[in-house]
């Protein structure tokens, strides 16, 4: 059964391959024009058909574009040469086969929804056709349905893409390539900081700004465009014009647009920009717009600015320098000098430029020598030359040069500096000169003097010190030291010592020490002995020097003798003058005591007589008799006083702390109190305290106050001050004691202190004369001076020091 319905399918297939050849035939004749019309339909619906134009054939054959009919079971009916073409074949082959084996295997699906048109539909689609080799070839398809004598047949035209795709694919290449060149400008623009901008000069109101132009000015990016009025502003205010005249040039066809400028951002902060920019024209000459960049250059300018300062420092440096300082070519020339060599040339800076470097020196060949050693071995050291100046004097110097390069290490030209070596030589004549005073000086030294070594060896001697000790300098220098020569009892001291400054425990000592002289005799020496360490602060030697003071200590033997002999006789001159003091004492008592019955007799007796015989005696007798009255009542006065005078001298002292301020109010509250009816107004100081003996000190005070109040009696505005004045002393306080009251004469001030002297008489002003010269014993036995200043019916003012709290003299 299966090989029969084999053979039956065979047949039927090759009935339709013989009628598909018949067709074929047909189609070719009718494309050929071999005939002009064709009946067509079954027996009894015979229909003529008149072939199309000949032309209109020749157009469909001409075509760029594949054409084909195709039957509604998918059968090519006809084909044009460019389908062939597309496909790889003839379009005659390809007349009967099925279009869609000419279509790729993964568009088939969509070549069939396309195909699939009624009468009067169309249908566009991209497919793959199948080419020659396997290849594939992009067309367009455009379907159309419509019917041929009641028969629906599709019109396929098909448009070849390869060269479109091609080009959309180069335009995708290029445009990915543009993208990732703009990519790459912006991710540079932002690497080197690079903004960009575009003006239009007639929409000047906005300007068109990449976001990095925003970020420059400190704005934040928004919107592309910004209004120029907001660019203004952020333009320093002194640049403004500057940055306006170049755009204004910029436009009317002038200088290139390039501006260098600060701009000031909304947060205060200051930067500098470089702004440049094109003109792109119109064919009519006309600006079209203004296309710009913005830097911001603020460390560029920070480091030109930076650059310039060092430039400007090391060139300061140089000019600094009191050497001369040249800079030399390869060829020898000078490039460049200090002012320094101008003065030691006495040629100015444009002289010496370009001119030869040896030309300068007395041996020119030297000089020359000198800078080419530097060229070939990279430096020059110490190299001795004549610089000779302009007037013809010569000067000696010390050369030292090196060469300098550029960043790349190609070397320049040789810096080279000199030192004028006429100090230094004068200073090498100053140290010999030296060396020899000091030679002199060690030698004839009034002193013995000697170098010792860190071990203890003498290594050199002075004169002195050989008469000093009556060996010669050889004899000194043989011995082991210093020890060789002292006295036995003073060596193991001397080598205690000396192990101390050894140790560095210290580095210097002084002492008394004896030494025996050749001959056997004891003399004294000082002996000082100092560290001498080198400039690194190593120990290097030690110096000893040894004064003869042999003199001094017999001196100071006999002074201890005398001393003696006067502290012995200062003793007994103090016991006999206590003892003078105490008979003084007792010889005071007795005669105050001895004078006061008499003076009791006068001044009874004289009251006896004023009281008994008043009338008898009369008015001259009465006088007489108040006259021996008062006296005697001034003469118990006195000799009070003079009690009291050598109860001050004395009298034993505890020192304790006064407050002086509190004693001169107690006082001044006990005159008030006793004499009411005066005004007196008192001004004292605060807290004024001293070291005194209570008693003593309140004596005096009661003298000096009331002194003040008594001579003050006839002021209405009377005023007594009580304070202290600056003094040197630190440990003593000085106090005065002031009134305005009648004063006295300057003149006769040294008279003050005096006892029974006095300015003033009895009448004017009672007292004896004693007071001050007490307040002046009492301030002395503390150890402190008096002294008083005044003038007539000017005032008084009395001062005194004693010892501050908490000082005792």
């Amino acid at each position: 059964m299966a090989g029969e319905s084999h053979l039956q399918d065979s047949a039927e297939l090759a009935e339709v391959r013989a009628q598909l050849r018949e067709l074929q035939q047909l189609v070719e004749a009718i494309r050929t024009g071999s005939f002009d019309s064709l009946i067509i339909g079954p027996p009894g619906q015979e229909q003529v058909h008149y072939t199309a134009d000949r032309s209109y054939r020749l157009i469909v054959e001409a075509m760029s574009e594949g054409a084909a009919t195709v039957s509604t079971s998918g059968v090519i009916l006809g084909a044009n040469p460019r389908l062939g073409s597309m496909t790889g074949q003839d379009a005659s082959e390809l007349i009967g086969t099925q279009v869609l084996d000419l279509i790729a295997e993964a568009h088939r699906p969509a070549f069939a929804r396309l195909l699939d048109v009624a009468v009067g539909e169309s249908a566009r689609g991209e497919v793959d056709l199948t080419g020659s080799g396997g290849t594939t070839v992009p067309v367009l398809l455009a379907v159309s349905g419509f019917d041929l004598d009641g028969m629906l047949q599709r019109c396929l035209v098909l448009t070849d893409l390869t060269a479109q795709r091609a080009a959309e694919s180069q335009a995708a290449k290029a445009h990915q390539a543009m993208r990732e060149q703009s990519t790459f400008l912006e991710q540079a623009q932002d690497a080197l900081g690079l903004g960009w901008w575009a003006l239009a000069p007639d929409d000047d109101d906005m300007i068109l700004c990449s976001p990095q132009t925003h970020r420059i000015y400190g704005l934040t990016p928004g919107q592309s465009k910004i209004k120029s009025a907001t660019l203004r502003i952020v333009i320093h205010p002194d640049d403004r014009a500057g940055v306006a005249e170049a755009r204004r040039a910029a436009l009317a066809g002038g200088a290139r647009f390039q501006v260098e400028h600060r701009i000031v951002r909304p947060d205060g902060a200051l930067r500098w920009v470089l702004q440049a920019a094109v003109v792109e024209w119109d064919d009519a000459g006309v600006p079209l717009r203004l296309l710009g960049i913005i830097q911001d250059i603020t460390d560029r300018k920070r480091s030109e600015e930076e650059i310039r300062a060092a430039a400007a420092y090391n060139r300061s440096l140089i000019e600094a320098s009191l050497n001369p300082m040249f800079t030399i070519g390869r060829d020898g020339a000078i490039s460049d000098v200090n002012t320094a060599t101008e003065q030691a040339t006495g040629y100015e800076r444009a002289e010496l430029l370009g001119t030869w470097f040896s030309d300068y020196f007395t041996d020119a060949g030297r000089a020359r020598a000198g800078y080419e050693l530097a060229f070939a071995g990279g430096s020059v050291r110490n190299y001795p030359l004549e610089l000779r100046h302009r007037d013809g004097h010569v000067t000696s110097v010390m050369y030292n040069a090196a060469v300098y390069r550029d960043p790349s290490g190609q070397v320049l030209g040789v810096f080279a500096a000199a030192r004028d070596l006429t100090e230094t030589e004068r200073l090498q004549d100053a140290l010999r000169a030296s060396e020899v005073r000091l030679r002199v000086l060690f030698d004839h030294a009034p002193i013995g003097v000697g170098e010792v070594t860190l071990s203890g060896e003498l290594v050199r001697v002075n004169q002195y010190f050989c008469q000093f000790v009556g060996y010669t300098a050889d004899e000194v220098l043989s011995m082991r030291g210093m020890t060789d020569l002292l006295h036995p009892d003073d060596i193991e001291a001397h080598v205690a010592i000396r192990q101390r400054i050894a140790s560095e425990e210290i580095e210097t000592y002084s002492a008394d020490r004896r030494f025996m002289q050749k001959g056997g005799g004891v003399i004294w020496g000082e002996v000082q002995r100092s560290l001498v360490r080198d400039p690194a602060g190593r120990p290097l030697l030690y110096i000893d020097t040894v004064r003869d003071i042999t003199a001094q200590r017999e001196a100071e033997a006999e002074v201890r003798t005398l001393t003696a002999e006067l502290e012995a006789r200062v003793m007994q001159r103090t016991a006999e003058l206590e003892l003078s003091n105490r008979n003084l004492q007792a010889f005071s008592y007795s005669i105050a005591h001895d004078l006061r019955t008499p003076l009791r007799g006068l001044n009874g007796f004289s009251e006896a007589l004023l009281e008994d015989y008043s009338e008898p005696l009369g008015e001259t007798g009465r006088d007489y008799a108040q006259r021996i009255q008062a006296a005697s009542e001034r003469m118990g006065t006195i000799i009070d006083d003079l009690l009291r005078l050598s109860q001050v001298t004395h009298a034993d002292m505890n020192l304790v702390p006064v407050d002086l301020s509190a004693e001169v109010a107690a006082i001044a509250d006990g005159l008030r109190s006793v004499d009411p009816g005066r005004r007196v107004s008192f001004v004292i100081q605060e807290s004024v305290w001293a070291t005194a003996d209570r008693i003593l000190i309140r004596a005096a005070l009661d003298n000096l106050v009331e002194n003040a109040w008594k001579f003050t009696a006839g002021r209405d505005d009377a005023t007594i001050e009580f304070a202290t004045a600056a003094t040197e002393d630190d440990g003593a306080v000085c106090c005065y004691l002031r009134d305005n009251g009648v004063g006295f004469d300057p003149a006769y001030a040294d008279k003050l202190f005096q006892p029974f002297q006095r300015l003033h008489t009895p009448r004017e002003f009672p007292g004896t004369g004693i007071g001050l010269a007490s307040v002046q014993r009492i301030i002395e036995r503390h150890g402190g001076r008096t002294w008083a200043q005044g003038a007539v019916d000017g005032g008084a003012t009395f001062y005194f020091t004693l010892a501050a709290q908490g000082s005792a003299r």
